[in-house]
């Protein structure tokens, strides 16, 4: 079972390093939040790999099964959410100005941001595979960088040209979570 908790954790660190790298738009014009983003993202990236490989006990008990479900779970969202955006390629994390469309397909069906809420289940799949001092504290700092990050994203959006379009948007989908829908 570790074996496996590393290479799926392996594979999200994987990922996301090459959307950093090829998939996501980066600008110049960017908030000062960036730049904390990839430093912190990287070292805990390591951090949990590292705990994986070297924690005694990683692997062992329903933690471990947990953890490679956070880890898969991540992969399977973060995937279908760069296939949600075809041939278009959303701005990364923490820059200035508004995407060019609006896209509602795939995992942006139900939830606004799914990049973030794949980045948090390996977070917390890396929490509860070897939990310790550096990995816990990194979901605290990650998750406040995302939801940052995210409410940045929508404050550009209701400056732009589509801020009538996503003010529909958000009351299908939900930021983070799918939204219940109400019974009449």
């Amino acid at each position: 079972m570790r074996y496996l908790l590393i290479l799926a954790a392996g594979s999200a660190i994987l990922s996301f390093a090459w959307a950093r790298r090829y998939f996501f738009v980066k600008t110049s014009a960017s908030s000062r939040y960036r730049k904390g983003l990839g430093p912190f993202g990287t070292l805990f990236s390591l951090a949990v790999l590292l705990s994986l490989i070297a924690s005694p006990g990683v692997g062992e008990g329903g933690g471990a099964m947990l953890s490679l479900f956070f880890f898969v779970a991540s992969l399977a969202l973060f995937w279908s959410a760069v296939v949600a955006f075809k041939s278009q390629r959303p701005l990364i994390a923490f820059s200035i100005g508004g995407p060019a469309a609006l896209v509602t397909r795939g995992p942006y069906r139900v939830i606004r941001h799914p990049f973030y809420v794949s980045y948090t289940l390996y977070w917390i799949g890396g929490a509860v595979g070897a939990p310790n001092w550096l990995t816990i504290p990194a979901v605290t700092i990650m998750l406040y960088l995302y939801a940052r990050a995210a409410h940045a994203e929508e404050e550009e959006i209701t400056q732009s040209p589509l801020a009538r379009s996503y003010e529909d948007y958000k009351r299908r989908a939900g930021m983070f979570l799918p939204r219940l829908k109400r019974r009449m």
